[in-house]
């Protein structure tokens, strides 16, 4: 699970927990945002696009993967970090450790989107911090196909044409 806090312009944090995904997006049709991915407080790359996706291995199967992201094997400890339909060719998936804080800024306003909910909107003067929850989030497995024979039940991952 990931923890998220958002800070806002008057020092307020709001926080979240998710089992699956952050998204920010564009809060405007018809407009790109600016996106800067920092991690351990050192930018590693501005994005222009519709928005990010943040997921974690749990959520690499749905919309993370939806928009080109990769699937992750749900004993993975990373985040992926995937741009919404970006401007540039050269903007790719981020695969990062968990244990390290991502830090958001934009400097449009923005939508936040955790596990499918609107959870208010992301200003130019916030920010928005992610890093692995303290607690995980258990799973009761029944006994049969492993992880990757369920994907490719399910989703029909690597069947060919």
């Amino acid at each position: 699970m990931i923890r998220i806090h958002k800070i806002d312009e008057s020092g307020q944090e709001h926080s979240f927990l998710a089992l699956n995904d952050l998204v920010i997006q564009r809060a405007t049709l018809g407009r790109l945002i600016n996106i800067t991915v920092a991690v351990d407080a050192l930018p590693i790359t501005c994005l222009k696009a519709d928005g990010i996706i943040v997921a974690t291995p749990t959520g690499s199967s749905a919309y993370n993967m939806a928009a080109g992201g990769p699937l992750m094997h749900p004993e993975t400890r990373a985040l992926v970090v995937t741009p919404l339909s970006s401007h540039s060719l050269a903007s790719r998936p981020l695969v990062l450790p968990d244990d390290r804080p991502i830090s958001f800024s934009t400097s449009e306003v923005a939508a936040l989107t955790v596990d499918g909910v609107l959870c208010g909107t992301f200003s130019a003067k916030d920010q928005v911090f992610v890093d692995r929850a303290p607690n995980d989030h258990l799973f009761l497995v029944k006994s049969g196909p492993h992880h990757f024979g369920v994907v490719k039940e399910k989703l029909k991952f690597g069947v060919g044409a």
